[in-house]
């Protein structure tokens, strides 16, 4: 009879010990799940508090957590969503791209197959284009639309083809080109501007950081041909260019010499209206000096002349007093 009480004895004790454990292991998951609604957001990010799927709060700002400890009932009755507001994101867009050194690519684009942007003037170019954008309302970002990246991504493309339709194909290929203004404009310019008159219409929560093109060029069968008639016009511009280097040059020489010219002239002026001053002033003293004694005068004059001939190396033929006579002078030996 003891052996039979031990092990029944036994028996009860491992059943109240494991039901001791059970109880135990209950509590602990009790506490774990209730504790799982404990979580924390990272600095870059804030939290959708979602309480029976639905935002919880008296407005959208209510249920935006910011970054910190959160507590929250455990999941399925509270989810937190995190939402990196302050990380940029960004959207490579490849639909109206392909690769020039593309293997199975043929010397033809398929419409089907192959995307491609139309110019003003009727070319073919394909471009990679990359958005990037940061959330500025996680609430809509993330519950009122679905997938807002898609949606933006469709924007982004049909900005695209949209903006590189007004442009030509030079200007579109150097991703620039000159306003009626007189101001240069990107095309990543063009395409933000395009995109964000769209984002303004329908709010998606997010704004757009920058577009970038990692790379745009003509279809892949005319890249010579079309690279010929680029360098071409690179040419044509450097001769351009250089021409009216060579004749602004021209102009500030030719503005040079006529500034030369016209001091030179001004200086002339100003020498001869001092030397006929200074005879004028000489012709009005021998006039005085004349009109008291006329024969001496005429007397100083004959030598002052006759001396001047005679400085001068110049032959000279004295006339016999009342005889008519003319006076030839001359540098040459024989001259009359």
């Amino acid at each position: 009879m003891t052996g039979p009480r031990r092990s029944a004895g036994g028996l009860w004790a491992a059943a109240a010990a494991g039901a001791n454990m059970f109880r135990w292991v209950a509590v602990l998951l009790i506490v774990l799940f209730c504790g799982s609604g404990i979580t924390s957001i990272d600095p870059q990010e804030v939290g959708l508090l979602l309480r029976g799927g639905r935002l919880t709060g008296t407005s959208a700002a209510d249920g935006v957590l910011q970054p910190g400890l959160v507590f929250a009932l455990p999941y399925p009755i509270d989810e937190i969503r995190r939402v990196p507001i302050r990380q940029e994101g960004q959207i490579v867009i490849e639909d109206l791209w392909r690769p020039l050194t593309d293997p199975g690519a043929d010397d033809r684009i398929d419409p089907l197959s192959e995307g491609y942007c139309l110019t003003g003037d009727q070319h073919l170019l394909q471009a990679k284009l990359v958005v990037k954008f940061r959330i500025s309302d996680p609430v809509v970002a993330r519950l009122r639309i679905a997938d807002a990246e898609r949606i933006l991504r469709d924007m982004a493309i049909a900005s695209l083809t949209q903006t590189v339709a007004a442009w030509g194909i030079d200007d579109a290929w150097r991703r620039h080109r000159t306003s009626a203004a007189g101001d240069v404009v990107s095309l990543e310019r063009d395409v933000e501007s395009a995109l964000n008159e769209r984002l303004n219409r329908m709010d998606l929560g997010v704004s757009i950081s920058a577009i970038e093109f990692q790379e745009i060029h003509p279809p892949r069968h005319v890249r010579a041909e079309f690279a010929d008639v680029q360098n071409a016009l690179a040419e044509s511009q450097q001769s351009r260019e250089q021409a009216e280097g060579e004749a602004a040059a021209l102009r500030l020489a030719g503005e040079a010499e006529h500034q030369r010219l016209r001091q030179q002239a001004v200086a002339d002026r100003e020498q001869s209206l001092a030397q006929a001053a200074a005879e004028v002033t000489v012709v009005k003293d021998l006039l005085e000096e004349y009109r008291r004694n006329p024969g001496f005068v005429r007397q100083r004059l004959r030598l002052d002349a006759l001396t001047d001939l005679h400085a001068r190396n110049v032959r000279q033929k004295v006339i016999p007093p009342g005889q008519s006579w003319r006076l030839i002078i001359s540098d040459q030996e024989g001259a009359r």
